[in-house]
């Protein structure tokens, strides 16, 4: 856990969803949702909904990961080193939203 790589990992999540045809979903540290009790509350919210600002912050989001056993061996290895990214492809997806046929409208 450190801020150069979640931000590599935010810029590759934004490059998925932005820019691969068919895909439904993509899934990863950087949006995944967090359920978690706090003084009788029940929070939901997007895991890093505050973005870490030093490594103090990001300190409390890895103990956060780590503690829940719906992330690890999920969304991050056992020891903290892996992540992944869950993507969720749309094969029935709109042909007209490819890159290829976007390039094809503007040739006719």
């Amino acid at each position: 856990f450190d801020l150069s790589f979640l931000e590599n990992l935010r810029s590759l999540h934004l490059e998925l969803e932005n820019n691969v045809p068919y895909l439904d979903d993509v899934q990863s540290l950087i949006n995944v949702t967090s359920i978690r009790g706090e003084e009788g509350e029940l929070i939901v919210e997007e895991l890093l909904e505050q973005w870490p600002e030093n490594q103090k912050a990001l300190e409390l989001i890895k103990q956060r990961v780590m503690a829940d056993p719906i992330y690890r061996n999920t969304l991050i290895s056992e020891d903290g080193t892996y992540t992944t990214l869950l993507v969720r492809s749309d094969p029935y997806g709109d042909e007209s939203e490819t890159p290829l046929n976007e390039t094809t409208v503007r040739l006719m």
